[in-house]
C-alpha cells in the first residue's frame, strides 16, 4: 500500500495533528495562566466545607 504525502491530513482533528505530549504541554501552559476548571458544584462544596472550617476560598476568576 503506498501512501500519498500528506495523506494524513485528511484525517486530522480540527486541531490538527499532535505528536505525544504536545495537548497535554498545551493544556498545562493553559492552566497556569487561566486556572484550573472547576465544575460549579465541585466549587460550591469547596466553598461550603470551607467555610464550615473557617476558611476563605480564594474568589474566582
Amino acid at each position: 500500500m503506498q501512501r500519498r504525502p500528506g495523506a494524513h491530513r485528511e484525517h486530522a482533528g480540527p486541531d490538527g495533528v499532535y505528536c505525544p505530549g504536545e495537548r497535554s504541554a498545551a493544556r498545562a501552559v493553559e492552566r497556569a495562566a487561566d486556572g484550573v476548571p472547576v465544575a460549579p458544584k465541585v466549587w460550591r462544596d469547596l466553598t461550603e466545607r470551607a467555610a464550615e472550617y473557617g476558611i476563605t476560598p480564594p474568589g474566582t476568576v
